[in-house]
C-alpha cells in the first residue's frame, strides 16, 4: 500500500513566525484532530523566501516556523513524538515570493 499525504499550507510574514492571518489556525485545529483521531503522523516543513535574508538566516527563519506550528499541533493535543518537524531553508518555488514564506503541515496516511 503507498502512503498518502495530506496537507495544509500556512503563510507567515516576512522575517517572523507571526502568520499572515490567524484564521488559519482553523486549519491546524482540523489537523490535529484528524492526527489525534485517525493516529496520524504530522510532518512540518518549515520555509522561508530565498529572495530575502541570508542562507543561514532562512535556515534558522524556517526551524522557528516549523518549530511554532509542531507547538500549535502540541497544544491541540497532538504528541510531541507524533511531530516531525523539518527547516528547508530558503526557498524559491512559489510566485510571488511571499508565498514562500510557509510551514506545510502533512497528515502522513499509510
Amino acid at each position: 500500500m503507498t502512503a498518502s499525504r495530506i496537507y495544509y499550507i500556512i503563510y507567515f510574514s516576512l522575517t517572523s513566525t507571526n502568520l499572515t492571518d490567524k484564521s488559519q489556525l482553523v486549519n491546524l485545529d482540523a489537523i490535529a484532530e484528524l492526527s489525534r483521531l485517525w493516529h496520524f503522523r504530522v510532518r512540518v516543513t518549515g520555509a522561508a523566501d530565498s529572495a530575502t535574508g541570508t542562507a543561514d538566516g532562512n535556515v534558522s527563519l524556517s526551524k522557528a516556523r516549523a518549530d511554532y506550528i509542531s507547538k500549535i499541533l502540541q497544544e491541540r493535543g497532538v504528541s510531541s513524538d507524533m511531530i516531525q518537524t523539518v527547516a528547508s531553508g530558503g526557498i524559491e518555488e512559489f510566485n510571488p515570493t511571499a508565498a514562500n514564506r510557509q510551514c506545510k503541515a502533512e497528515l502522513l496516511v499509510k
